[in-house]
């Protein structure tokens, strides 16, 4: 199939980075799809630093969600689908990653937030 002066070339890569080979930390996210509210769960086998962010389906970053320091347990976030992010502006219906940051391992979850 040809090209004409309207075909848009793409190239991208993507890639799952995972920066420990075990898994240390349990970490869930639901109800997904997200309608009202989801909430974030995660366990600590030692006490750190947690950051959870938010990033578009792009890969722009939205905001923080979490950046404190928790004792190693189980613990839960609330995360509303009324977040304000960096930009001031409510979060539109759409796909969306949770990025959940330790000083060990960097994971990331998908979830779709669906309008109210």
């Amino acid at each position: 199939m040809g090209k004409s002066d309207w075909s848009v070339l793409q190239n991208f890569t993507t890639n799952t980075l995972r920066m420990s080979a075990s898994t240390e930390t349990a970490f869930e996210v639901y109800p997904n799809p997200v309608t009202a509210f989801t909430t974030i769960t995660f366990s600590l086998n030692q006490p750190e630093n947690i950051t959870i962010m938010l990033f578009s389906v792009e890969g722009k970053e939205i905001g923080s969600i979490v950046d404190a320091y928790y004792a190693a347990g189980n613990h839960k976030v609330n995360f509303f689908n009324n977040f304000q992010s960096n930009t001031s502006a409510s979060l539109a219906a759409g796909i969306y990653f949770i990025q959940f940051k330790t000083n060990k391992e960097m994971v990331t979850r998908k979830v779709i937030l669906e309008g109210n």
